[in-house]
């Protein structure tokens, strides 16, 4: 039996029982599906929904998932050189994009927990009835995934302090 779903231009984003059945820890099929229909409803453009897609899914290029790949040295976070870089830390636990997050009112609550996953996050924030939250969550995390990247390869990028105000403009 498969889920049915209707059919939606990003219906090909949203996992079929058998994609979730093979992922370890999914024990709530339609809880997935609810949360994937969700992100295809976002009011963002679509590589920002493809963004999500990689960092729910830990696909992101982290040093974690580089590292594991053979592809870089070692895993450590290139920030502070503490820590394993995957999506979670990269986004969120990173204490160098705190600031950025202490920007955004509705994350304060947020920022002193840990969180499993950067999937565990978003959905957190998905269920905050606050209007706009998850469309803005996602353009700051973005931006925050963009910034690391430009500053990996020493390119230039806007500072931390910046990220937000540039978020809300794009939004």
């Amino acid at each position: 039996c498969s889920m049915k779903l209707n059919w939606h231009p990003w219906s090909w984003f949203v996992p079929h029982e058998a994609e979730l059945a093979s992922k370890s820890g999914t024990s709530n099929y339609s809880a997935q599906g609810v949360f994937w229909k969700e992100i295809c409803n976002l009011n963002i453009p679509s590589k920002l929904k493809h963004f999500l897609w990689g960092a729910c899914n830990d696909s992101l290029p982290t040093k974690k998932n580089l590292f594991r790949q053979k592809v870089t040295q070692n895993s450590t976070c290139e920030c502070h050189h503490e820590g394993v870089e995957d999506t979670i830390h990269a986004l969120w636990d990173c204490q160098v994009v705190k600031e950025t997050w202490w920007d955004e009112v509705n994350c304060h609550h947020q920022l002193s927990e840990h969180f499993v996953n950067f999937q565990d996050l978003l959905t957190g924030n998905l269920n905050v009835n606050v209007q706009n939250l998850a469309e803005r969550f996602t353009y700051i995390a973005w931006s925050i995934w963009a910034k690391r990247n430009a500053t990996r390869l020493n390119s230039p990028s806007l500072p931390y302090s910046k990220i937000y105000s540039d978020a809300m403009e794009r939004l």
